[in-house]
């Protein structure tokens, strides 16, 4: 198989050159102007400064740069101009007195950010563009580096798990989680730099079989010792071996005059798993001594997280004091250093004092692994497990913090972050949490600074929230969009929704890094405020709703989508988005989300939207409101059955008087009034009044629909109503003439029984009585018109 290699090797290395089409997107984020090209992981690239500004150049393949909608999104006054070269490189020429970073993000995407200001002094993109690699994402070492873990762990599966290696970015990401704690690499191919520090557990070529006869030899001795009762086989769950209690020394007291017995190594699978879940993964044997025997066992376990109800010393939380203007390599590896003692014991002091250095470079997972080492638990150790765990975002109960939020000093601070500014109400000192925040390392005001904004924001902090993400932004790590949503969550606070809607949208569409947390909240305030979303929003939510199909998050992103559809009227891409969620939600949500797009139906729909997609769509079966609205609609446009059918079914008591009145009134609408009376039965009020005046008429009972109207207002009109019941001494004090005159002749004609002598005058007079009740009759045909027969 070896020999196999060099071959396979010359396959790859003598691939030709090909060709590669690059769409270069812009944005402004404030303190930086950012270019993004989609470069598959397989693609180097090289960086490097020219006359007018900086180049860029694909390696291994004939590039063409697509700039056309670069400077739609940005102005010149950082990026004055951009060209794709002859010679397949892209130059940028700047405007500013600026520096260019770059990185790869996600083995997805090239990032180039042109920052304010001069360059790093170790910034491996300062060098002259030239055509040999002057900057690139490939790393030349003078020797190959092995893979190594901070802290050390056996990669022997007779030990542990542990093949996964991490690696640090050749430059430092903006990203608010730190991915390593190796240094960075240097990008150049310098001689003088220095020599990777090789793997101490690295068993060197041709000495694979001494390495498995001594395995072998191991295995036999252990076996040995546990069958004459020196060792016994581990329970899983490691055993304290402490001193007796003493204060934690600094890092400079730390020395190794006394030792305690390290723990079993435990691998990345136990980071962060209950005792006894992660005693499986451990391995199978522990060795103590008698002396262990004799330690006391009150100081608790490591990790203990006890609340006192006190407020903590300040020391516990002086994160700032735990580290200094040294490189994160020079001072882990004097951690490191003092780790080791005679014997392969751990100092005592050593571990807590790496894990303050991890905290301070933003390592929470390392520090949690380094508190690990000695078994030992205290007070000040259970706080460092606690800032440990935020430092990398962990949202979870940490009881010993609770209390600090009463406190004064940096504990509050943390203690905010932990429960995510959910305070009860209770007043925080944000005097005390700008002091600890000023005094954190920059890159850690950074990564933090956005998680602290937000929840100063829920805690109604708005101004300090502000002043927090200010301070925070300018910092590597603080350009993240976490930092854009925070901004955003600002602006909703302030009542600015329409600023938070642009911050949120300039953000998504600009920075491809906008995690699809932000896509929901641009949909979500978009639909409070019934705003439209542009069509690329949609485009995005798809291709997360893609690459996270099968989870929640593509149910909610779906949902969103769907809201917004509706508000902008498109309701049958609205309704094909409910069919994709229709099987993945349980009954209830669905049946929620249906009310939901029925309602937005019956309120905006045309009339041909609404009678297509309800006829074919939409039944019985939805919340009452939505029931009733859809009937109300149907009732208007002269659909009664159809509305019926939505509404036989008894509802909850909030919704049963209306239903009744919705019953009635298509019961008047079918013809039946008998059955709206019934439905009337026991009801008063206007809405009843009015409902029982139609069906009493519907009936031919006008006298008594009469009656029933005389409970509604007087701007109610039953002038028809009293004409057909013959009210006349109702009719003469009506406003229009004719009612009035056909009110009075009928009150005043001639009774029928009394008998009138004939005389010429009589005639005469009775002639222009007729032409006045012919006048009358014309005038009523006019205002009562008359069906035509069918």
């Amino acid at each position: 198989m070896r020999r196999l290699w060099p071959s396979i090797a010359f396959l790859v290395w003598a691939a030709p050159v090909w060709a590669l089409d690059v769409p270069v997107r812009s944005g402004e984020h404030g303190a930086f102007t950012r270019l993004a090209m989609p470069l598959p992981a397989d693609v180097t690239w090289t960086v490097g400064r020219t006359d007018t500004g900086y180049g860029v150049r694909l390696d291994d393949a004939d590039t063409e740069f697509d700039l056309a909608s670069v400077f739609a999104r940005i102005g010149r006054n950082r990026i004055a101009g951009l060209r794709s070269a002859e010679d397949g490189t892209l130059r940028i020429d700047l405007g500013c007195d600026c520096h260019l970073i770059a990185y790869r993000f996600r083995d997805q995407w090239l990032v180039l950010d042109v920052r304010d200001g001069p360059a790093a002094p170790d910034s491996p993109f300062e060098d002259p563009f030239v055509e040999t690699e002057v900057a690139s994402n490939e790393t030349v070492p003078t020797r190959p580096a092995p893979a190594m873990r901070l802290p050390l762990i056996f990669d022997h599966p007779a030990v542990g798990q542990g093949s996964e290696m991490r690696t640090a970015s050749a430059v430092p990401s903006p990203s608010a989680q730190p991915q390593s704690d190796l240094p960075p690499e240097d990008h150049r191919a310098d001689p003088s730099a220095k020599p990777h520090v090789p793997d101490p557990f690295d068993v060197a070529p041709g000495l694979d079989v001494a390495s498995e006869e001594s395995e072998a030899a191991l295995a036999e001795t252990i076996a040995r010792a546990v069958s004459q009762g020196l060792l016994s086989p581990s329970d899983g769950q490691p055993h304290s071996s402490t001193a007796p209690e003493q204060p934690e020394p600094h890092r400079e007291d730390i020395a190794p005059a006394e030792t305690v017995a390290a723990p079993p190594i435990v691998s990345d699978q136990t980071d962060g798993m209950p005792d006894e879940q992660a005693a499986h993964l451990w391995p199978g044997i522990t060795a103590e001594t008698s002396i262990d025997r004799e330690r006391p066992a009150a100081q608790g376990a490591p990790g203990t997280l006890e609340d006192t109800g006190a407020c903590l010393p300040e020391s516990y939380f002086a994160v700032g004091d735990w580290g200094d203007d040294r490189d994160f390599p020079t001072q882990i590896a004097e951690r490191r250093a003092a780790l080791t003692a005679e014997f392969d014991l751990v100092p005592e002091g050593a571990p807590l004092a790496l894990a303050r250095t991890y905290i301070f470079f933003g390592f929470g997972r390392e520090a949690k692994r380094a508190l690990q080492m000695d078994g030992v638990g205290s007070q000040e150790r259970s706080v460092l497990l606690a800032l440990a765990a935020l430092v990398d975002g962990e949202q979870a109960p940490f009881p010993i913090l609770d209390s600090q939020l009463e406190c004064a000093g940096p504990g509050v601070l943390w203690a905010l972050l932990s429960v995510d500014g959910r305070t009860k109400g209770s007043p925080i000192d944000t005097n005390s949490i700008r002091r600890a925040f000023r005094d954190l390392p920059v890159a850690l005001q950074g990564h933090i600074g956005n998680r602290l904004s937000e929840a100063l924001v829920a805690a109604g902090e708005t101004e300090v929230a502000r002043l927090i993400l200010e301070r925070s932004e300018p910092a590597v790590t603080g350009a993240t969009p976490e930092a854009e949503m925070a901004r955003a969550e600002i602006a909703v606070a302030d009542q600015d929704h329409a600023g938070a809607r642009t911050a949120l949208d300039e953000a998504v569409q600009s920075d491809i890094r906008m995690p699809p947390e932000a896509i929901l909240r641009l949909f979500e305030l978009s639909h409070a405020d019934r705003a439209p979303v542009e069509e690329s929003v949609f485009l995005l939510s798809e291709a997360y709703r893609f690459e996270n199909r099968g989870t929640r998050l593509a149910v909610d992103l779906a949902v969103a989508e769907m809201r917004a559809r509706l508000d902008l009227g498109q309701f049958d891409v609205a309704a094909g988005l409910l069919d994709t969620v229709a099987h993945d939600i349980p009954t209830a949500e669905l049946r929620d989300l249906t009310s939901e797009a029925a309602l937005a139906l019956a309120r905006d729909a045309s009339d041909l939207d609404f009678l297509r997609l309800s006829l074919s769509r939409l039944s019985a079966g939805l919340l009452p409101d939505a029931e009733h609205a859809l009937a109300r609609r149907l009732l208007d446009l002269g659909f009664p059955d159809r509305a019926r059918s939505l509404i036989l079914s008894g509802t909850d008591r909030e919704f049963a008087e209306e239903r009744r009145y919705l019953r009635a009134e298509s019961a008047i609408a079918l013809g039946r009034p008998e059955d709206a009376i019934e439905e009337l039965s026991g009801m008063s009020g206007e809405t009843a009044a009015r409902l029982r005046t139609h069906a009493l008429a519907a009936l031919g009972d006008y006298g008594a629909a009469l009656s029933a109207g005389a409970a509604l207002p007087k701007s109610e009109d039953l002038t028809e109503t009293a004409w057909r019941a013959g009210a006349w001494a109702q009719l003469e004090g009506s406003d229009e003439a004719v009612l009035r005159d056909a009110a009075g002749a009928m009150a005043n004609r001639p009774d029928a029984d009394t008998a009138v002598l004939p005389s010429l005058s009589a005639g005469r007079d009775a002639l222009t009585a007729s032409e006045g009740s012919r006048e009358i009759i014309d005038r009523l045909l006019q205002r009562f018109p008359t069906e035509p027969n069918p």
